[in-house]
């Protein structure tokens, strides 16, 4: 009899990044074809990793710098994340056997571009360095993200397989990256819709809610919302 596959899950653990690991804990705890271990890269952090990491983590006080990324904080932030995930994934390797690698996001690899030759490793993300420096960074300053370009770049030719959040993601990938299509794929984030109640009878609500949740009000569509709100709904809702 062969065994089911197992595979050991790192993923980051906050905003949506959260409620996704949550839907795969969910999924995959119901499933016997595919037994997946699933842990937050910060947890059982050792004290050296929790020191390097806030070190890492450090913000120069001046907003400006910040958004621009000036400081590096991009990269550097990341690196600690990936730092933790690492040493995360040796202590879960040391106790067992796995038959893949699955990091949620991208930069939690970055400190495990050995593990990923020794193990096949799926990366899944919802963006890639090279959006968030043209959506976040002055042109002229693009070249901050550079090292998490060279990583990343790493990271996608290492995987075995990259799943996107979105399309716009996937042609990122390969068009920014020069990564074979084939490997990448796209992979809606999926809904919990036992935990959606809605109204049974919604017509006899004077009037509707609506309810934007994003970690990124314009890149996440918030200003869209608001232009059909104004334009079709502003009288109902």
């Amino acid at each position: 009899m062969v065994s089911s596959p197992r595979v050991l899950s790192i993923v980051e653990s906050y905003l949506g990044h959260r409620t996704y690991g949550d839907l795969m804990k969910d999924y995959f705890g119901k499933t016997t074809t595919c037994q997946t271990d699933l842990y937050w890269y910060n947890e059982e952090r050792e004290l050296p990793a929790r020191i390097l990491n806030r070190l890492l983590s450090f913000c120069i006080p001046n907003p400006w710098v910040y958004q621009q990324n000036l400081d590096l904080h991009w990269f550097r932030i990341q690196l600690g994340f990936s730092y933790l995930a690492k040493r995360l994934a040796i202590r879960k390797l040391q106790h067992q056997q796995y038959s893949a690698l699955h990091f949620h996001t991208q930069a939690l690899g970055f400190a495990s571009l050995d593990l990923m030759q020794q193990l096949p490793t799926v990366v899944s993300l919802d963006m890639t360095a090279a959006q968030a420096s043209r959506l976040k960074t002055d042109p002229r300053l693009r070249w901050t993200y550079a090292p998490n370009l060279y990583l990343e770049k790493q990271i996608y030719e290492r995987a075995a397989g990259i799943v996107t959040f979105s399309e716009v993601v996937r042609r990122s990938v390969i068009e920014d990256y020069q990564i074979d299509p084939d490997k990448v794929n796209v992979i809606y984030p999926g809904v919990n819709l036992d935990k959606i109640t809605p109204s049974p009878n919604p017509k006899n609500h004077s009037r509707y809610q609506i309810l934007f949740i994003g970690g990124d009000f314009d890149r996440k569509g918030g200003y869209d919302l608001l232009a059909v709100f104004l334009e079709s709904f502003a009288g109902q809702a």
